[in-house]
């Protein structure tokens, strides 16, 4: 049996197009590239990841939300955790684009850049909360603690 999953590929490839084209043109007028950063980490909301997370014995955490980005890590002092995001809160809208795909999330961040506010729209304890977060340059690799959360 053969399954063809081109039509998941095409818009995979095309955000990271963009992004590319992105880079080179700020590498030809800047001199330099600014990765816009959040600081959170992020599953898409799927029937599986809820039920699992909702019959997780001893768990807080109750996924109402049927679509979205599930945050799972926010880092210390990053722009999210400035914010106000927290761990459990599900991302529905960015910017009034609804997400339900980090690469969809990416995509937004990539176009409005480093310094451009993004009005995020979530999920928590079934209420929907406004953010507004500032993405920043990407922190280099020794600016940041992976045991950091």
């Amino acid at each position: 049996m053969v399954i063809d999953f081109s039509h998941y590929l095409l818009p995979a490839y095309a955000t990271v197009l963009s992004i590319h084209q992105r880079i080179a043109q700020e590498l030809i007028t800047e001199g330099k590239v600014e990765y816009p950063y959040l600081g959170i980490e992020m599953l898409p909301i799927t029937p599986e990841i809820k039920q699992r997370i909702n019959n997780y014995p001893n768990s807080n955490l109750r996924i109402e939300a049927e679509q979205g980005l599930l945050i799972v890590r926010i880092i210390s002092g990053s722009p999210a955790a400035r914010s106000g995001l927290r761990i459990g809160d599900v991302i529905q809208e960015v910017n009034n684009q609804p997400v339900t795909t980090p690469s969809q999330l990416l995509q937004i961040l990539d176009k409005s850049g480093v310094g451009s506010n993004l009005q995020i729209e979530a999920l928590r304890n079934g209420q929907t909360l406004q953010f507004t977060v500032r993405p920043e340059p990407l922190p280099s690799p020794t600016n940041t603690n992976p045991n950091n959360s």
